[in-house]
């Protein structure tokens, strides 16, 4: 069961569990806006209102305030694999692509109308399963006062809870106003990585000749050794 902290003068909802240690799904997000060069929405103290809706890969982020029209991005950032027996490089590809006023409004409306932002966390909805497969959808909600962050285990998995279908509607409705998979279609044509996740445990990696395969590795080395060599001399 989450609970609510002040810090910084603002609320923040949803960060300590039950066993009184900081909430894995808030560690996750910090460490992978960091990665991703995002800011960190518990710490913005202005007077728009944030939400960022996080999928496989991908982030729905949306802003707004009370004389502005709403802004939308959608923000891929698959990290890099690497064959068995390598180390990790530890890298992301981001690229942000912003929204048009009349799509931004749309997903705006939706936010507003669904109320799934309203609703309890996973763990304060009785009858919501857990698994090890399936996705974990995050919602975090941010505004001058006060900041939340929610999750969703697998919707699909949780039978006919009504919670459980809304949200699913919410997460159906989001991706077909944005045309996700477009977006997604057309940013794995650039992607620079052999492989690359999918969201744990799935990966994609591209058929490559031998010689192919040599220059990603080459590549990868490079980059190695160059932040090693930053490393150093920091």
């Amino acid at each position: 069961m989450a609970s609510s902290i002040y810090a910084q003068d603002k609320l923040l909802i949803g960060i300590i569990n039950n066993k009184h240690d900081t909430n894995f799904w808030y560690k996750l997000v910090l460490s992978e806006s960091k990665e991703i060069s995002l800011g960190q929405l518990q710490l913005k103290n202005d007077n728009k209102v944030y939400y960022r809706i996080w999928l496989n890969m991908q982030i729905i982020e949306i802003e707004t305030c009370q004389e502005c029209k709403p802004t939308c991005r959608v923000i891929n950032y698959p990290n890099e694999l690497v064959p068995n027996g390598e180390p990790p490089t530890d890298r992301y590809f981001v690229k942000i692509d912003t929204i048009g006023i009349d799509t931004s409004r749309n997903i705006y409306e939706l936010i507003t109308s669904s109320g799934v932002f309203s609703l309890p966390s996973e763990d304060l909805i009785t009858g919501w399963k857990q698994g090890f497969d399936g996705v974990t959808y995050i919602l975090e909600y941010s505004n001058k006062e006060s900041y939340s962050i929610k999750t969703y285990w697998t919707p699909t998995a949780q039978g006919s809870l009504k919670e459980a279908l809304g949200v699913q509607k919410f997460i159906n409705e989001i991706e077909s106003i944005v045309d996700l998979k477009d977006h997604w279609n057309r940013f794995t044509k650039i992607i620079p990585f052999q492989c690359y996740s999918l969201g744990a445990p799935l990966g994609c990696c591209k058929g490559l000749t031998k010689k192919q395969s040599k220059e990603y590795l080459y590549e990868r080395n490079n980059y190695r050794q160059q932040r090693a060599s930053k490393s150093k001399w920091k």
